[in-house]
């Protein structure tokens, strides 16, 4: 216990030695406020407000709906995005 002791001390003594070979200087500060923002979501989705992907989601929805067995080739689909974007809805 004494030698952690001591090496804890050895390691502080370093860097305050470093402190001063970088001529840094300590100041006193305030906390940052950290807001969390989460947008705004809703689960209806206004369709005419989805752009792009189309082609993609003709594809997903084909391959989901197809009646291509499922015991020779089957896909993972994964569903990624920010959050509030969607996600659960989707799947």
């Amino acid at each position: 216990m004494k030698d952690n002791v001591n090496d804890i001390i050895t390691r502080l003594q370093d860097l305050v030695e470093d402190k001063a070979t970088l001529r840094l200087i300590v100041k006193e500060g305030t906390r940052l406020k950290i807001v969390n923002r989460r947008l705004q979501t809703s689960k209806t989705v206004d369709v005419s407000r989805i752009v792009g992907r189309e082609g993609e989601k003709e594809v997903l929805v084909c391959r989901l709906l197809g009646d291509e067995p499922c015991d020779r080739n089957f896909s993972v689909v994964p569903i990624v995005g920010m959050g509030g974007v969607g996600k659960k809805n989707s799947s």
